[in-house]
């Protein structure tokens, strides 16, 4: 279903071609809006996207 509505041009115009600057404002920062957009909203969120954001966060950690 996501995969569906990513795919539509009139909320996402030409969304076959990489286009990173789409996903970002003027500051180089993610939209608000849409920063948890992987994780679902509402009823059916997903219950493991704060596990998944601390994972990713203390992974770069040690990579770095």
């Amino acid at each position: 279903m996501q995969g569906l509505l990513q795919t539509i041009p009139l909320v996402f115009p030409e969304p076959y071609t990489f286009n990173p600057q789409r996903w970002i404002d003027d500051t180089c920062r993610v939209h608000g809006d849409i920063q948890f957009l992987t994780f679902g909203f509402g009823r059916r969120v997903c219950h493991g996207q704060h596990v998944t954001n601390q994972s990713v966060f203390i992974n770069t950690d040690l990579v770095l």
